[in-house]
């Protein structure tokens, strides 16, 4: 029997060995090239090289003038911007206008082909005649600044809120969500979903609010004094109107008490966002990111 068993082991190892290699064989192949196609994938495909041209400038316009790229690859919870969309009697100044409506209709198409699942990118063309008020969200951050700082969002709301479907309402532009960014005087909730911090968002309200001391009772005039006289100078200054690109823009701009660390924080980001830009196609990149 000890012999039989020595005899018959091997041949058993070499069968099993010559079954499971193509089966093994077969997997990894699947595997690299699931993974390959997933790598290559052409997400901007679907446009022409005009329209691609359009996206791209629409791109540069959301990312780096109006700090999209810090909505995607940093800690700002969202942004917005504001285009028109007139064709007509189209003068010189208003080119870059029409081209940047090309790209928010080349983006519509294109995002028909992948659905965001980390991001919201809505439009209201309700707020203005001839012009479209787009919003840009990180869905996480962007519920969890309104989970953590709920008492001033329910003072701004007017209303309990749960922080995760509020968030969600930001594909409705007739949410109430929209009105505290485009319509409040809020400046504490509105700094608050900008990314300005708390404690920037709550001395820009003060400093709003004794801005006027004419207006203000006597001992509202020594507050006034003090909140006007008080260092609060802006983050930043913005680069000239359309000309933000990847090696021409800014961190996000707002104003800033003594010894702030959100600038700061903002300085590190831009950093990493140039890195994380450099030698990749800015429409490609970005759409990638979008379908992440």
């Amino acid at each position: 029997m000890k012999k039989l068993r020595n005899t018959q082991n091997p041949l058993f190892v070499k069968s099993f060995f010559r079954m499971l290699c193509p089966i093994v064989f077969f997997w990894i192949t699947f595997f690299l090239c699931a993974c390959n196609s997933k790598s290559t994938q052409c997400y901007s495909c679907c446009l022409s090289e005009e329209e691609r041209s359009d996206l791209e400038h629409f791109f540069q316009y959301l990312l780096f003038e109006n700090y999209g790229a810090f909505v995607i690859f940093g800690s700002k919870p969202l942004c917005e911007m504001d285009l028109n969309d007139t064709e007509f009697e189209l003068s010189e100044e208003k080119i870059d206008e029409l081209n940047l409506y090309r790209g928010l209709l080349a983006w519509q198409k294109v995002a028909k082909t992948f659905k965001m699942k980390r991001y919201i990118l809505a439009v209201d063309s309700s707020r203005g005649l001839g012009c479209q008020s787009i919003v840009f969200a990180d869905i996480q951050k962007t519920a969890i600044v309104l989970a953590k700082y709920s008492h001033f969002f329910q003072n701004a709301l007017g209303m309990n809120f749960e922080p995760l479907q509020m968030t969600l309402e930001l594909r409705d532009p007739t949410s109430k969500i929209w009105d505290v960014i485009y319509n409040s005087k809020d400046y504490i909730a509105k700094g608050l979903l900008f990314g300005f911090g708390l404690e920037n968002s709550l001395f820009f309200s003060w400093w709003s609010k004794y801005l006027h001391p004419d207006d203000l009772t006597p001992n509202a005039k020594e507050i006034s004094e003090f909140v006007l006289g008080a260092y609060f100078p802006f983050s930043t200054y913005p680069v000239e109107l359309r000309t933000a690109s990847l090696t021409h823009f800014t961190i996000p701009v707002f104003r800033e008490i003594a010894n702030d660390s959100v600038a700061e924080i903002y300085k590190k980001e831009k950093k990493m966002i140039e890195k994380m830009y450099r030698g990749q196609d800015l429409v490609e990149y970005t759409l990638k990111q979008l379908a992440s």
